[in-house]
């Protein structure tokens, strides 16, 4: 999956030709589906210090892949933004104004942002937790959820961007950065189980633990994107 991402990247890179950010050079109504890569940073002293004393392990920051759905509407965007969680996942809605000039190099957003911040750990599971009857040898891992709200920092480089097609089938590919800057008011929730179903039907049973630390309220997360617009 990340060669894939690095070779999408690559390829807007490697094209010279120059759109802005709609299909027909200018600025105006666009839907734009973008992927990409991204990875959150968070110091978490407190549970850091936890699975040192218990597991004698730091979890990692790993990078990992997200999805965005854009509609630009002159010069506001409204959008969902989702990220798979390595281990931390990002689940938001979001909505901005452009701060920069129609005919700039990069056409800027600053978003404001709404939704849910998770992470999933496999490798660790509450102290001292008894498993019940239906937990004994399922695939288990230990989940946090938690309500987020911040300001993102969305950038398409229109010089690295391109069109393709006339017409109806004129569609643009855009490529740019985000800086996303998270806070969670409140104390998330800690839950230990596993998956039923598969796909779309999937669904998790935990039961709500309680003793281990909470991750903290601030969070970083920046990443690269490559989009397809119409």
């Amino acid at each position: 999956m990340k060669r894939f991402f690095i070779t999408i990247l690559l390829l807007a890179v490697s094209v010279p030709a120059f759109c802005q950010l709609n299909s027909y050079g200018v600025a105006g109504n666009m839907l734009i589906l973008s992927i990409g890569i991204d990875k959150t940073f968070i110091n978490n002293p407190g549970f850091d210090s936890w699975t040192r004393l218990n597991y004698n392990k730091t979890e990692n920051y790993l990078m990992s892949g997200h999805i965005d759905i854009s509609l630009i509407v002159k010069s506001y965007d409204f959008g969902m933004h989702a990220s798979a969680p390595y281990p931390y996942g990002i689940i938001s809605l979001y909505a901005g104004k452009r701060l920069t000039a129609a005919d700039s190099k990069i056409s800027s957003y600053l978003n404001f942002e709404v939704g849910d911040f998770g992470a999933v750990y496999t490798d660790i599971s509450p102290v001292n937790y008894t498993l019940t009857p239906s937990q004994q040898g399922k695939q288990l891992q230990l989940n946090y959820y938690n309500t987020y709200f911040g300001l993102a920092s969305k950038n398409y480089l229109n010089g690295l961007s391109f069109s393709r097609g006339k017409g109806k089938n004129h569609i643009s590919f855009n490529s740019g950065f985000f800086l996303d800057l998270g806070y969670e008011p409140w104390n998330g929730d800690w839950e230990y189980g596993y998956y039923v179903g598969s796909g779309k039907y999937s669904s998790f049973k935990g039961t709500k633990v309680y003793g281990v630390p909470q991750l903290n309220h601030l969070f970083l997360d920046a990443g690269l994107f490559f989009g397809i617009g119409s």
